[in-house]
């Protein structure tokens, strides 16, 4: 529900085994694991040193430094990307752009998708606000006056 129409890849699968990852969570833990989740991309865009062309001329973040074993290290000082020729920054091997996000025309920039490993690392970071025991309690009043009271 939290995640509404974000593109992403995540599976009924999935979505188990983060219901089994955040046992305990209150629905605000989980609508703020989402909203770390939804940011990853943005996050990887904001940490990535090279950009790979996909086919319909837009920039993606790699995910690794570098991209391949021939990547030039030079950081440009300038937009370098170019839709007619590569620049000195484009590696010859892999094609990777070393550039940052800053260097990109938004609209040249292509956001990976939510990813299940973008709610796994959100997950490691967030904390149930309810204790075992709240729990318990709750429970046991529940059984002793009812849902309503």
């Amino acid at each position: 529900m939290n995640i509404g129409d974000t593109p992403n890849t995540i599976t009924d699968d999935q979505y188990m085994e983060m219901g089994e990852m955040s046992e305990g969570y209150s629905g605000s833990d989980i609508s703020v694991v989402v909203r770390e989740a939804i940011m990853e991309p943005l996050r990887k865009c904001q940490s990535a040193k090279q950009f790979t062309q996909t086919e319909d001329g837009m920039l993606s973040p790699c995910e690794d430094y570098p991209n391949c074993p021939y990547c030039p290290i030079k950081l440009a000082t300038e937009t370098v990307f170019n839709n007619s020729a590569p620049t000195q920054n484009q590696c010859q091997r892999c094609g990777a752009f070393r550039m940052s996000l800053y260097d990109i025309d938004t609209d040249k920039l292509k956001v990976p998708i939510v990813i299940f490993t973008d709610f796994t690392k959100a997950l490691t970071k967030a904390h149930s606000s309810v204790g075992q025991n709240e729990l318990e309690q709750f429970v046991k009043w529940t059984e002793e006056f009812g849902q309503e009271g």
